[in-house]
């Protein structure tokens, strides 16, 4: 009885971190599909939402002030980088279900897939008109490999924490 709770508990949390992964992959190719115009809309918008917290930090590390121009740049390229972020970690928690350990094979399932999302995402961008660049790819895939990191640091840290609970 109690390995079918086991079990089904697994299940669950599984089918989960697949949604989660499914769900970021499906944002990041929903914005893919935007012509060039209905992007700089989107990230516009975005970007006077946190226009208050993030210009502060971008005139900071620019040294002065930035440009209208300068400042959407770095709003899409931060927003790039927080997609992959939450597809990397979704993937790396379903990687570790799937697989029952942050060491190969994974390690590698989440990486692979991560960076197949990054390159499909400027595929599918050449096709709307914008811009394709291996340097966007090279920001996306970073951006996963920090979730993918995160999500492997904070469960070895608990794992630590309850293994030395289990001894005392």
């Amino acid at each position: 009885m109690a390995k079918d709770s086991v079990r089904r508990g697994k299940t669950i949390r599984t089918d989960v971190f697949l949604a989660l992964s499914l769900a970021a992959a499906a944002f990041i190719f929903a914005n893919s599909l935007l012509n060039g115009e209905e992007s700089a809309m989107v990230s516009s918008g975005v970007g006077e939402a946190v226009e208050p917290i993030l210009r502060p930090a971008i005139e900071s590390a620019s040294n002065g002030p930035v440009d209208e121009e300068t400042y959407s740049y770095f709003v899409r390229k931060i927003a790039h980088f927080l997609e992959f972020f939450a597809l990397g970690a979704a993937l790396a928690l379903l990687s570790r279900e799937i697989y029952g350990s942050s060491r190969p094979p994974g390690l590698y399932m989440p990486l692979f897939f991560s960076l197949a999302v990054a390159v499909a995402d400027e595929l599918i961008q050449s096709f709307t008109g914008r811009s394709s660049m291996v340097a966007d790819v090279a920001l996306d895939f970073a951006g996963a490999v920090c979730g993918i990191a995160l999500v492997s640091l904070i469960r070895f840290a608990l794992e630590r924490i309850m293994k030395r609970q289990a001894v005392k």
